[in-house]
């Protein structure tokens, strides 16, 4: 078989194995495990706060009170007496008290999204004077939130679209912070791309070029600067804003994650062994769980290397252009793969972390690690 076979079958892998994932993130087919995710918070509650007096803003839910709100992933421990199965990646939600603490501050509390009797604790908290039709639109979107793999916004933004469910640009936006922490990198790769679309004159600015060109991707604003690139990819110029949305988002995440998870296969031998403890157990449950744990470390490694790999090609040497299409073609689907993996990934880092530090006994921290790998849905 062929390199250019192989890269078929391997970007194919992926954007199968990210299709799935997206299945399984449902109402009707809610994954067993709660998946946590890279950013871990969805502050929709400073988000309401800061823009809820605007006329156009449309708030994530018709309950104020659940519009103060945040969400959190986070790993349920044995000794928080919490009801919920150790080591279960949870949604936490957390919300404000009407009363300020003895020191003028709000007070918080919080409840796990979908534990025992959870909508009947939302409509007696939370929305009890409503219709019955909106405490149901506001459980429908609790459940997007517990579902999603990522808070990131395109992930946010395109779960909501698949639902029918109209969200707020401001809930489903990368910040300007985030945007000016990619910014350098992405600016290298898309000189490469005004190189070869406007040519090596010298009397261009390259830099400034790239800039230019990369602000217009990015807001999506000025389809003439993109008119180049347009061409250069063979689109169709209606196809175009759908596919650099698509690309945005991959950048996005290439560039935030891409080299965050260098040494996981070494932290997977550390879990092995806190999960080894000093028992003679029986590991054959826990080596399975980590294999799979580093084949989806794998296949996020992988995507990355083909994306290099087709811009290069694409941009570069002018060759196998079709492939890169495809990325950007099946970037929803590839979304999914990203921001589940990485979901997994930061959730086993952060674990990992946690119990090596912990203060507690070598048994009691084997006996944690297993209840992570026993309910982790990979």
């Amino acid at each position: 078989m062929s390199n250019v076979d192989d890269d078929d079958e391997g970007l194919k892998d992926l954007i199968d194995f990210g299709a799935n994932v997206r299945r399984q993130s449902d109402v009707s087919n809610r994954m067993a495990g709660r998946i946590s995710v890279n950013p871990k918070l969805l502050a929709a509650g400073d988000i309401f706060t800061r823009n809820h007096k605007k006329s156009d803003f449309k708030p994530l839910f018709n309950s104020t009170m659940l519009n103060y709100c945040k969400f959190e992933k986070t790993i349920a421990r044995a000794q928080q007496g919490d009801h919920v199965a150790p080591g279960t990646i949870i949604t936490k939600m957390v919300f404000p008290f009407n009363r300020p603490g003895t020191h003028g501050a709000m007070q918080y509390s919080y409840m796990f999204l979908f534990e025992p009797d959870f909508a009947e604790k939302v409509k007696s908290s939370f929305n009890a004077s409503m219709p019955m039709e909106d405490r149901e639109a506001d459980l429908k979107v609790l459940s997007f939130i517990d579902e999603l793999p990522s808070y990131d916004a395109f992930l946010l933004k395109d779960k909501f679209e698949v639902e029918g469910v109209e969200i707020d640009p401001n809930y489903a936006e990368v910040s300007n912070d985030q945007y000016e922490a990619i910014k350098k990198p992405i600016m290298v790769e898309f000189q490469t791309i005004v190189e070869s679309t406007l040519g090596q004159d010298e009397e261009i600015d390259t830099a400034a070029a790239a800039e230019r060109l990369l602000k217009a991707l990015w807001n999506l604003d000025d389809m003439d600067t993109l008119k180049p690139l347009i061409q250069a990819l063979k689109m169709e110029e209606e196809e175009a804003p759908k596919h650099f949305y698509a690309w945005k988002g991959l950048l996005y995440y290439i560039h935030t994650y891409g080299n965050q998870f260098s040494d996981f296969n070494e932290l997977l031998l550390v879990l092995r062994g806190l999960a080894a403890g000093e028992d003679h157990i029986d590991m054959s449950a826990v080596n399975y769980q980590l294999n799979k744990i580093g084949e989806l470390h794998q296949k996020f490694v992988k995507f990355n290397a083909n994306y290099k790999k087709f811009f290069r090609q694409a941009f570069e040497t002018q060759e196998n252009l079709g492939n890169f299409m495809k990325v950007l073609i099946n970037a929803r689907q590839l979304y999914w793969m990203l921001g589940h993996s990485i979901g997994i990934l930061a959730s086993t880092e952060d674990f990992v972390d946690m119990l090596t530090k912990s203060p507690a006994s070598d048994a009691h921290k084997a006996t944690e690690a297993r209840g992570y790998l026993q309910a982790l849905t990979v």
